[in-house]
């Protein structure tokens, strides 16, 4: 029985998809596997942005009096606590440094504030003004917009918000209600949401993400794969793509990574 029209059809579109097949084949090299963050570029977006209602910041006191756990940051220059409460419960935020340009860093969830005491280090060298927040309960944004008032009202000009994990959440939450607007915020592999403890409400980063009229960086580890749908996600929100580094390691880990560290720094001092 001979073949129908169907039939002939069929044949003749597998022959050209193995045809194609195997020219691609032939002319495909070797690949050599990534050595470098894959490096992305931010696209706008034509949606508008969806506003926040803004809550009120935390008032926070600043005194020598660092809380014992957290003495790792008087090592560096200007150290300062700032005490404060929020939902019956004592908050604080080492702050370390000095000038008119504010970096804020939180912490992950699985670690405490002095995790981060290295890229602290760092950027207290580079002339920054550092805040660490210490997210233990009571409301994460409202203390980090805490913090950011306390700085203003000293004279600081020029903000950016960041943090690794649930701190990239906390971050990205923040800077959706801040007014005005930080300069740019970073987010290490932030999940899509996190529930702080107690009675603040779980924080979404997607819808965040959506309202912020500042620049994200959002960076995360090829193998960190809980985390990149969600990267993805939360880049997408707000107009950008993520930053994929090679291999593994979560959150501040990306930044022993070749590349890494000088990009973050490099948005830190011009947010774009």
């Amino acid at each position: 029985m001979g073949r129908t029209t169907a039939d002939r059809t069929v044949a003749m579109l597998a022959a050209a998809a193995l045809a194609l097949g195997l020219a691609a084949c032939s002319d495909a090299g070797p690949e050599e596997p990534s050595t470098q963050p894959t490096l992305t570029t931010a696209t706008p977006t034509d949606e508008p942005s969806q506003a926040i209602e803004p809550r009120d910041p935390l008032s926070l006191t600043a005194t020598d009096a660092f809380e014992e756990r957290y003495r790792c940051f008087t090592e560096l220059a200007d150290a300062r606590w700032l005490a404060g409460q929020s939902e019956g419960l004592d908050v604080g935020a080492a702050l370390v440094g000095s000038g008119d340009r504010l970096v804020v860093v939180s912490h992950q969830a699985d670690k405490d504030a002095c995790s981060v005491m290295f890229l602290a280090r760092r950027l207290v060298d580079d002339g920054y003004l550092v805040a660490v927040p210490v997210h233990r309960g009571g409301d994460p944004v409202a203390l980090i917009l805490g913090v950011v008032a306390h700085a203003r009202a000293d004279g600081v000009e020029h903000v950016v918000l960041g943090g690794g994990s649930m701190g990239g959440v906390f971050a990205i939450a923040a800077a959706a209600e801040l007014q005005p607007a930080p300069d740019g915020v970073f987010a290490l592999a932030p999940p899509d949401d996190f529930d702080p403890p107690g009675p603040p409400p779980r924080v979404e980063a997607v819808p965040a993400a959506a309202a912020l009229t500042s620049p994200l960086l959002l960076m995360v580890a090829e193998h960190d794969t809980a985390l990149v749908q969600p990267a993805h996600d939360i880049a997408a929100a707000a107009g950008t793509e993520p930053v994929v580094t090679p291999g593994g390691g979560h959150a501040f880990d990306v930044l022993a990574v070749d590349g890494v560290l000088p990009q973050l720094l490099d948005f830190i001092a011009e947010p774009r």
